[in-house]
C-alpha cells in the first residue's frame, strides 16, 4: 500500500510540481491550493479512520496558514508527520511550526532531489502516536474496521427493535395474556402471534430452526403468511395449510414447527392445530382438576407440499389457563453433578412447575415458571425461550 500524501500551498506551479514528483515516486497524492479546503480534507480522512502518512504545506497562506492548520491536525490527534515549507524561514516561523508538533522544515526554494529525500526520509520516521508507517497503516486499517463495526453494531440494534416489536401481541388483544420471550442471540426465530375479527381470536406460536439472521426473516414471513392466511381463511383448520404451501413456496428448507390455536369468544370453543410443535398445556380453572399436555404430534412446515396436520377441538370453560412455550423451553437442562449425567426440564418438568404454581395469579404464574425452568437450566440457554399464558374469558 502506497503512502497517502497530502500537499498543501497556495502557489499552483509549486502544488503541481511537488504533486508530480511525488506520483511518479509511486506516492498516493491528494493536493489543496488553501488551509480551509485542506482542514476539511484532513477532517474528511479523521472521520473515515484514514489518516495521512505525511502533510506538506506551506507556511504562509491567506484564509488559514500552516501553523493554524497544523494546530487543528495535531488537535484531531491524527498520527500524521508533517513538513513545513516556505519561502520565508525566518526564526519566529520555524519556532511558530515547533510548537504545533512540525517534525521538519524545508526552505523554499528546494531542488527536486532534496525535496524527495526529506520526504523518504520523513516516511521512515515513527509518526506522532509512535510506529513506522506500515504500522500506521494498519492502525487506520483498524480505525476503519472499528469505525464499520460500530456502523454495523448500530443497525443491527435497530433491527433488533424493530424485529421485538413486530413480534409483540396486538395490545388490544381480548383475553388475558402474558408473554415472555428471550432470544438467544436478539434476534431470533420464536414466534407469539396474534390476530383478531370480531369474535374469534387467532393466535399461532412458532418456532423456526436457528438463530441467525435468516430465522429472523423467515419469523417476519410467518407473520406476514400467518396475518393473510387468518384473513382468508374461514376455517381454523385451513390456517396451517396456507401457511404451510406459502412457506413451501420460498424453497428455504428451513425447518418451522408452528401451533395454531383459535378460540372463539362467544361459544368458548377452542381449535387446536399442530405442525410439528410442543405440546400446549391446559391448566383448568377448576382446581379439582389437574393440568393435561395436549399433545397433536405431526409434520413441521415448509417440508412437504400437502403435509398431513395435526388438528384438535375442545369448549374451555371460563377460567382455564393454556400455557404454550418454544422447544427451547423444554430443552432447557442441567448436568447432573454425581453423574455427570444431562437432565432436560421437559414436558414433565413443565408440568410439575404449573401444579406447584397454579394457584397463582396469571402473571406471577407465568413469571413463576419462566424463573424456575432458568433456574433448572442454572440459567444456561442454548435456545430461543418463550413462554406465553392466556386464559379463557
Amino acid at each position: 500500500m502506497s503512502s497517502r500524501i497530502l500537499l498543501v500551498d497556495d502557489d499552483s506551479g509549486i502544488l503541481r510540481a511537488m504533486s508530480i514528483l511525488l506520483q511518479c515516486e509511486g506516492y498516493s497524492v491528494a493536493a489543496c491550493d488553501n488551509g480551509l479546503l485542506a482542514m476539511e480534507t484532513l477532517d474528511e480522512a479523521h472521520r473515515n479512520g484514514t489518516p495521512f502518512d505525511l502533510l506538506v504545506t506551506d507556511v504562509h497562506m491567506p484564509a488559514m496558514d500552516g501553523i493554524a492548520l497544523l494546530e487543528h491536525l495535531r488537535q484531531l490527534e491524527m498520527p500524521t508527520r508533517t513538513l513545513g515549507i516556505s519561502g520565508q524561514g525566518d526564526k519566529d516561523t520555524v519556532l511558530g511550526l515547533m510548537r504545533q508538533g512540525c517534525q521538519d522544515f524545508l526552505d523554499k526554494p528546494f531542488n527536486d532531489i532534496r525535496f524527495l529525500e526529506t520526504v523518504r526520509a520523513m516516511l521512515e520516521r515513527p509518526t506522532p502516536g509512535g510506529g513506522t508507517t506500515a504500522e500506521s497503516q494498519l492502525r487506520a486499517e483498524i480505525g476503519r474496521y472499528r469505525r464499520d463495526m460500530v456502523n454495523m453494531q448500530e443497525r443491527i440494534h435497530a433491527a433488533q427493535g424493530e424485529f421485538q416489536n413486530l413480534m409483540t401481541p396486538e395490545h388490544n388483544f381480548p383475553i388475558p395474556l402474558k408473554l415472555n420471550m428471550r432470544p438467544l442471540q436478539e434476534m431470533g426465530g420464536d414466534l407469539f402471534l396474534t390476530h383478531v375479527q370480531d369474535n374469534v381470536c387467532d393466535i399461532l406460536v412458532g418456532d423456526v430452526a436457528g438463530h441467525d439472521q435468516g430465522a429472523s426473516y423467515m419469523a417476519l414471513l410467518v407473520k406476514t403468511f400467518f396475518e393473510e392466511a387468518c384473513r382468508n381463511c374461514k376455517q381454523g383448520v385451513d390456517v396451517l395449510q396456507f401457511l404451510n404451501q406459502s412457506l413451501v413456496r420460498q424453497k428455504s428448507q428451513r425447518m418451522v414447527t408452528a401451533m395454531h390455536i383459535r378460540l372463539d369468544l362467544l361459544s368458548r370453543r377452542v381449535e387446536l392445530h399442530n405442525a410439528g410443535h410442543v405440546p400446549m398445556i391446559r391448566v383448568p380453572g377448576d382446581i379439582r382438576k389437574a393440568p393435561d399436555a395436549l399433545h397433536c404430534p405431526s409434520v413441521v412446515l415448509g417440508i412437504f407440499d400437502d403435509p398431513d396436520l395435526a388438528h384438535d377441538q375442545f369448549t374451555a370453560e371460563s377460567g382455564d389457563r393454556f400455557v404454550v412455550c418454544s422447544d427451547g423451553f423444554y430443552g432447557l437442562s442441567r448436568i447432573h453433578g454425581a453423574t455427570g449425567e444431562a437432565k432436560e426440564y421437559g414436558l414433565m418438568g413443565m408440568l410439575s412447575t404449573v401444579i406447584r404454581h397454579r394457584d397463582l395469579p396469571m402473571d406471577q404464574l407465568a413469571d413463576s415458571i419462566w424463573r424456575d425452568a432458568l433456574v433448572f437450566s442454572r440459567h444456561k440457554a442454548q435456545d430461543d425461550l418463550l413462554l406465553g399464558l392466556f386464559e379463557m374469558p
